[in-house]
């Protein structure tokens, strides 16, 4: 399975009507929720596979320490934009351990907030 559609690439790689578009330094950042076999929001702490989730250029969170936001380089290329965000995405899968990338942009079914971990950057002064 790809995990960018051919059909997204077939779009993003047609021709812009902008010739500065097409020059321009572009990024993906990919947002998604990890999830436990059980489909519930992972109550685990960022993965040290990842690398720490505060000064990784490419692996980070959000409000939530179970939010892996997948950011790419900026790229001028469209082609090497998404081959980065597909290869990024596909390292990720294969450091969850047990856990998934939830897909969709509605998260899981959640009985409570305290659902929701709080993402924990340290206590450095970048941290707090």
């Amino acid at each position: 399975m790809r995990l960018v559609p051919t059909e997204t690439k077939s779009i993003a790689f047609q021709s812009w009507p902008d010739e500065w578009f097409q020059k321009t330094l572009k990024g993906i950042e990919r947002e998604a929720l990890r999830i436990s076999p059980e489909g519930r929001i992972a109550q685990t702490p960022h993965p040290e596979t990842l690398g720490a989730p505060l000064t990784h250029p490419s692996f980070t969170t959000d409000y939530s320490e179970a939010l892996l936001e997948i950011v790419t380089a900026p790229q001028i290329r469209l082609r090497a934009l998404l081959d980065e965000l597909e290869q990024l995405h596909a390292f990720a899968g294969r450091h969850l351990d047990h856990e998934r990338l939830w897909p969709l942009s509605m998260p899981p079914p959640i009985g409570s907030d305290l659902e929701i971990p709080i993402a924990r950057y340290g206590t450095s002064p970048q941290g707090l």
